[in-house]
């Protein structure tokens, strides 16, 4: 028995340091790396008309799914799925999904 015990202080004491370690790196990883919003979400700027009740495009990543979809600068979003737009349409949609 009491071989036992001077083998499980040292392992015990082991397995605290290993999840210090653990959870310092991950701490440290999420800092840096894992609450940055994504530069791009579906790819385009708008600026919200309040007179037109629609968005204006303003802008299009390259490469990106409004790109791909044929949007361009330029272009004004009037409905979403069929419903006319207010200032926080958009925030909405998003938000439900």
């Amino acid at each position: 028995m009491q071989g036992f015990r001077s083998f499980l202080k040292p392992l015990l004491a082991s397995v605290a340091i290993l999840f210090a370690t653990c959870t310092i790196l991950y701490s440290a990883l999420w800092t840096l790396y894992g609450n940055h919003p994504l530069p791009v979400e579906l790819g385009f700027d708008n600026k919200y008309l309040p007179g037109e009740h629609s968005r204006l495009v303003q802008s299009v990543e390259p490469g990106s799914p409004a790109e791909q979809a044929g949007m361009k600068p330029g272009d004004r979003i009037i409905r979403i799925n069929g419903a006319r737009l207010e200032e926080d349409s958009l925030v909405r949609v998003w938000g439900s999904t």
